[in-house]
């Protein structure tokens, strides 16, 4: 797999979503039916019918594989909260972009990212310190390609 992977600077977002902690070996079972309880909570968010984005955010916990991950939209700092829900502050920094083909292609484009691509680098390493999105444009499906953004610093 040959990925097109360009560096551009991603704003600060205040996201509202649902998490949980997860490892690799669990979150292919997990994290779908965390989107899936998360897609019927949207509309109870305000101003739902202007979100045309949804991200994946993954924040790595401890070098054992653990990982807390949230479904999540961006909503205003002032937005009341549901019961079920929590805000989380996603920063701005450097990515790596590119896209997954489809769902099924995430695990090969992540494997490209953080193995091959970051291998190859001498102008930026990976930041394992900041969290990785991945960015659902509305209407999205799972055969529907979707943007992965993996934080990046610049090497000295």
């Amino acid at each position: 797999m040959t990925l097109d992977i360009t560096i551009k600077e991603f704003p600060a977002r205040h996201l509202t979503g649902m998490g949980i902690r997860t490892d690799m070996q669990k979150a292919w079972s997990e994290c779908p039916v965390l989107w899936e309880i998360f897609a019927k909570q949207i509309a109870s968010l305000p101003n739902s019918e202007n979100i045309n984005e949804a991200y994946g955010v993954s924040v790595v916990v401890n070098e054992g594989g653990t990982f807390d991950y949230w479904a999540a939209v961006e909503t205003l700092a002032d937005v009341a909260v549901p019961e079920n829900m929590k805000t989380i502050e996603l920063p701005a920094g450097f990515y790596a972009s590119t896209f997954a083909p489809n769902l099924e292609g995430l695990e090969a484009v992540y494997q490209e990212m953080y193995t091959e691509w970051s291998q190859q680098q001498s102008e930026y390493s990976v930041n394992m310190q900041a969290p990785c999105v991945e960015v659902y444009r509305r209407p999205w499906q799972p055969s529907d390609p979707f943007e992965i953004l993996v934080p990046v610093l610049k090497k000295i």
